[in-house]
């Protein structure tokens, strides 16, 4: 299983390359920031794409928290952190 994070623009070339690699792309998750990242762009990205991939072909091992937003947001101003960061 591959959690891979990129930046928009480069999509394409990070799903080529875990296709290359014998992964299966089965989804895409947004991190959905507040804030968006100041930049001297045309644009002002305010999100963060991951692809999430697994290889072979067999099913996928469930827990009992195995329900999963695609989209995260981010929380208000002084309490940053990355969606993958699990309050346990």
């Amino acid at each position: 299983m591959a959690n891979v994070w990129h930046g928009a623009l480069h999509a394409g070339t990070v799903a080529d390359s875990l296709l290359a690699c014998d992964f299966e792309i089965r989804s895409q998750i947004i991190w959905a920031k507040e804030w968006h990242v100041l930049s001297r762009g045309h644009y002002h990205w305010q999100h963060k794409p991951c692809w999430y991939a697994v290889r072979g072909q067999g099913p996928l091992e469930r827990g009992p928290d195995a329900v999963h937003p695609l989209v995260h947001p981010e929380p208000g101003p002084g309490r940053h952190h990355h969606p993958r960061d699990r309050a346990d």
